[in-house]
């Protein structure tokens, strides 16, 4: 049966359905990028799908369904785990060969093994919600939150080897959900669906956590309030670069904290559907940063409960874009550059020159999500670097003339910054820069 949060969540949905604005897609803030697609049949509850062994996984609640990572055509069954019951969490294990997995109908708690392709049952927590991995433990302890009696959530440390538990932490209230950081420092979201701005983070230090395996369980009083002001969060994840994410199930969106008040909304679905979960993209490379380099992002699971629909978004950075109205224009022709998906209204630097090495990260001027070449000067070119301004719509266009010179060879790529900060979200890289583009003189 469906933990208590999630029947709060259904209710929550319903009611407004009545008064929600009507919204036509998804809607990603500028600097992202989105992309969905609908599951083929209504479960109890789909979970998040995660990529597993080259396939999209989704647990439905009876089925560990597969999809195409592309087309997301759904494939054969990984596994059958039972009779229909309500799924609560479908999470990927460190060594990316274990799939975690669990169901609130009996609690049950089970792991899937791509070696041996079976499935094993290694505990129980009653109305389990969420889970976590601490980052010097692998995967042979799972972290669990889950309301096991009707006023208090419990964060249980589980060995899934021998099935013997710990508990680390006591919350009153619903079931809420739990995420630690690359350092073991434990986050909690407290649930309060009594109203809008009810919500909170709390965190419980490294040292906290150690010290609960071997002595008294954690509670609220123990810990830092990490976050508060905004609405109820309904899942959390943190992205590579070790800013924390979540799902608010209140108002429906997916958010980014900053520490402190408010959090920054990033997406927001179409009207009549609630987020619920959300996984980073499986070993990504690069940061999850607005107008930064593909790689990174997350996959976040919404859910319409009146037409019982159930929608994937992948969320991912959208990197600037420049294109050259001729890449191999004649000597003296006309030649224009345009920029689009830059941030609006930023100053911005078209450069000239030659790459003299692939693409990466440069720290100093802000290795999050920033990807420069090494320029070389081309003194040969009758222009090096010019200084523009990206309108209203992110958008900027150089008009000229080719170089004289039959053979001239460069690169032309746009530096622009700063990225504008979001009220209540995480800081922003000072610089980013488009795809670059190479032109040869004919």
């Amino acid at each position: 049966m469906p933990t208590k949060s999630c029947w709060v969540a259904r209710a929550l949905a319903l009611a407004c359905l009545l008064c929600s604005p009507l919204v036509a897609q998804a809607f990603a803030v500028p600097g992202l990028s989105v992309s969905s697609w609908t599951l083929p049949r209504p479960a109890k509850n789909w979970t998040v799908p995660v990529l597993f062994d080259g396939a999209l996984v989704a647990y439905d609640g009876q089925v560990l369904r597969r999809f195409h990572p592309g087309t997301k055509v759904e494939g054969s069954a990984l596994a059958t785990v039972s009779a229909p019951v309500f799924s609560s969490f479908l999470a990927l294990g460190p060594s990316g060969r274990r799939l975690f997995f669990g169901e609130s109908s009996t609690g049950g708690l089970f792991v899937y093994d791509a070696d041996t392709k079976t499935v094993r049952r290694f505990s129980a927590l009653a109305f389990n919600y969420q889970v976590a991995f601490h980052p010097l433990e692998g995967e042979r302890f799972l972290y669990v939150s889950g309301a096991p009696s009707t006023t208090s959530t419990q964060v249980v440390r589980i060995d899934t080897v021998l099935g013997t538990r710990v508990r680390i932490a006591d919350v009153p209230g619903s079931s809420g959900p739990i995420a630690f950081d690359r350092f073991g420092n434990l986050f909690y979201s407290v649930p309060d669906y009594s109203g809008p701005k009810k919500g909170s983070i709390l965190r419980w230090s490294s040292g906290q956590v150690l010290a609960a395996i071997h002595g008294v369980p954690l509670t609220p009083k123990d810990a830092t309030q990490w976050a508060n002001g905004f609405d109820t969060v309904g899942a959390l994840a943190f992205d590579p670069e070790g800013t924390l994410h979540g799902v608010d199930a209140l108002s429906s969106r997916f958010v980014e904290f900053g520490g402190g008040a408010l959090a920054a909304p990033l997406l927001t679905p179409q009207s009549g559907e609630t987020l619920t979960q959300c996984t980073p993209l499986e070993a990504a490379a690069g940061a999850f940063e607005r107008f930064g380099s593909a790689g990174a992002g997350f996959r976040i699971l919404g859910t319409d409960f009146a037409t019982a629909t159930d929608r994937v978004h992948e969320l991912t950075p959208r990197r600037p874009q420049l294109r050259a109205s001729d890449m191999q224009p004649p000597p003296s022709a006309s030649l224009s550059f345009t920029a689009t998906d830059l941030p609006a209204s930023v100053p911005c630097i078209v450069l000239f020159g030659t790459g003299l090495v692939p693409e990466r990260p440069l720290a100093p001027l802000g290795a999050r999500g920033l990807w420069f070449p090494l320029f070389g000067i081309v003194p040969t070119l009758e222009i090096v670097s010019t200084v523009m301004m990206s309108d209203s719509s992110g958008t900027l266009t150089l008009q000229g003339n080719a170089p004289s010179r039959s053979g001239s060879r460069w690169t032309t790529q746009v530096l622009a910054g700063p990225v504008p900060q979001l009220v209540g979200g995480d800081a922003t890289s000072p610089w980013i820069t488009s795809l670059p583009v190479s032109v040869s003189v004919r």
